[in-house]
């Protein structure tokens, strides 16, 4: 697959060295925006390192989103985010373990419904539905692996754009509406149980009052 390959070739070339977004930003050609957002957001789905740069990596999957939904033809990041970069021990990680993710998309993943893909309204769409689920995942939410969630709904419409794969676009977009109903139901329950505790705290005061 198109961004297999370019993802293998950079963090190969790149291996024993941190592997920066103004260079991503150089070497990432014709899918530019599919490969940076993937390779963005495969950290998320591999057990590598992502102490202090997790949300900096959320910031520039929403930067990026926001612009191919805005009809950007190029990838632009403000010169101080470019400065942000993959260690090399998190490129070793994502190397390391790029086929247990892949590997079974490249068996699955195949130009068909291309009606999805090859207009500007799709892509813009993408872009948005990239940008919304970056905005999900660095919600500051007290719950394991939750921005894992968003981070497979990104992959899948981020590889469907580069591969053509209109189907794999649609289950995006379905996971997109699944997981927005889901930290909907997160974000309701935690509100509730903060007033319940807010509301017992109160009474507690005014008794001790």
């Amino acid at each position: 697959m198109k961004f297999s390959r370019e993802i293998r070739t950079l963090l190969t070339e790149y291996s024993g060295q941190p592997l920066y977004l103004s260079t991503l930003l150089k070497h990432s050609g014709e899918y530019s925006f599919g490969v940076m957002i993937t390779l963005l957001t495969l950290p998320f789905l591999l057990p590598v390192p992502l102490v202090g740069i997790s949300t900096l990596l959320n910031l520039a999957s929403f930067l990026l989103g926001m612009q191919l939904g805005l009809g950007f033809h190029r990838p632009w990041l403000p010169r101080w985010l470019t400065r942000l970069h993959l260690s090399s021990a998190v490129s070793a990680g994502l190397l390391k373990n790029l086929d247990c993710l892949l590997h079974p998309l490249e068996r699955l993943v195949r130009p068909r419904l291309e009606v999805f893909v090859r207009n500007s309204l799709s892509w813009r769409l993408i872009g948005f539905c990239v940008a919304w689920c970056a905005a999900l995942s660095a919600l500051p939410l007290p719950i394991p692996f939750t921005n894992k969630i968003p981070a497979l709904a990104t992959l899948f419409l981020a590889i469907g754009m580069v591969e053509l794969d209109g189907m794999l676009i649609c289950f995006g977009y379905a996971t997109v509406v699944l997981t927005t109903v889901l930290f909907a139901a997160l974000s309701s329950i935690i509100w509730g149980m903060l007033g319940s505790w807010t509301k017992l705290l109160t009474d507690y005061v005014n008794f001790l009052c």
